[in-house]
């Protein structure tokens, strides 16, 4: 089976250039690459997707270039953004090239056919007079004009600088060099990518007469909105910034429409295992999903910890009668540390029992609301969490 069918089978391809060119290509073995911003020291969970489509893509003899923007992270990407980005550091953007790379080889492990490169290593050398005769005559104004972003921008009278607008045809000049150098006719890359991608096989097609192609995936989102490492409540891959217990937290509250797409785009099980594993109870099927992603990133002792560490609390079967209110719960369970802060919690929407928000300050919690094996779970945001265990021995007093 053509990898190109398996990546298509499993949810990764959202759009291409050109599917049979693409198929063809991937037919026999040739070299891809994806470009990432290091505009922070660790990647989130959305490059997981990646990692198993490289897996795939590898197991079917491709070679895969690791691009790092060293150089195109000089300039910043303003794809998306509502107005341009402050400029880092150097010295930032070159430590956080090294912390990148490093990551991602300890995830993946060391291979021959994975390539990792910085841009800056042309982008930054280059002189003015390269790019402007070397590039520039072969980006069309027109063309960038076209990127939604651009567009939205001047539309609304929002100031675009000439560097923001030149963005887009380093990236392309990146396409035009890794195809020079290593003969790469394929850059891959997430959904927002889109335009800046086609931009690079522009470029190709332009300079050298060659068809190069470009595929992009689809985004892993929160509530509907994209992940971004500027986003609060993003979920790192570095476990000092985000830890293991609470990346597994983060996949076992995938929404239940979501869970088998999720095991597709983000676990290694075949389709028949994942058909198997579907017919579990959505509570089980979280957890499982919650598992492999945290074992194929952090490794199977953490996700094995992070499994067996979920914090429970005892309620006395003879306290229920009592009306024991949420409030008095997360108070005992340490989700929040006072009534007052209890109360702001649900007030402000943020607290949960069985994934059912709580809205009433005096909400008791009864018999009712454990299932069959006695436990109920009572979450605040997306990944702080308590399971509650009915306790039909002796009682334990609440204040």
């Amino acid at each position: 089976m053509n990898v190109f069918d398996i990546l298509k089978e499993r949810g990764y391809i959202y759009q291409t250039s050109n599917d049979e060119g693409i198929k063809k290509l991937l037919s026999t073995p040739t070299t891809i690459y994806q470009g990432f911003d290091p505009s922070a020291d660790s990647f989130h969970a959305g490059l997981v997707m990646h990692l198993i489509a490289y897996k795939y893509l590898l197991n079917a003899g491709h070679k895969i270039i690791f691009l790092l923007g060293g150089g195109t992270g000089l300039v910043g990407d303003p794809t998306g953004r509502a107005k341009g980005r402050k400029l880092m550091p150097p010295t930032e953007i070159e430590e956080n090239v090294k912390l990148l790379e490093k990551q991602v080889r300890g995830i993946l492990g060391d291979s021959n056919n994975i390539i990792f490169l910085n841009n800056a290593d042309w982008i930054g050398q280059a002189n003015l007079v390269d790019y402007l005769r070397g590039i520039t005559p072969y980006i069309s104004v027109n063309q960038l004009l076209n990127h939604e972003t651009y567009k939205k921008r001047l539309a609304k009278k929002q100031n675009l600088s000439l560097l923001e607008f030149l963005y887009s045809s380093l990236q392309a000049w990146d396409f035009l060099h890794l195809f020079e150098e290593y003969d790469c006719r394929l850059q891959i890359g997430g959904q927002d990518q889109w335009v800046n991608i086609l931009d690079g096989v522009e470029l190709v097609r332009k300079v050298r007469g060659t068809e190069a192609f470009a595929l992009t995936a689809p985004l892993l989102t929160i509530n509907g909105k994209k992940m971004g490492k500027s986003e609060k409540g993003t979920v790192w891959l570095d476990p000092s910034k985000t830890s293991p217990y609470e990346f597994y937290q983060f996949w076992v509250n995938t929404p239940d429409k979501d869970l088998e797409s999720n095991l597709k785009l983000f676990t290694l099980l075949d389709l028949k295992e994942i058909a198997r594993v579907m017919k579990n109870h959505p509570k089980e099927v979280q957890h499982f999903l919650a598992f492999e992603v945290t074992k194929f990133i952090h490794g199977a002792e953490a996700a094995e910890q992070a499994r067996q560490n979920i914090p429970t609390e005892k309620i006395s079967e003879l306290d229920l009668p009592k009306k024991l209110t949420i409030v008095q719960i997360l108070v005992r369970s340490q989700l929040a540390a006072s009534k007052a802060a209890a109360r702001r919690l649900i007030e402000q929407g943020g607290v949960t029992l069985n994934k059912k928000k709580v809205t009433d300050l005096k909400a008791a919690i009864s018999k009712k609301d454990f299932d069959v094996e006695g436990t109920a779970t009572l979450g605040v945001g997306k990944r702080k969490v308590v399971k509650l265990v009915l306790d039909t021995s002796a009682p334990t007093p609440f204040d």
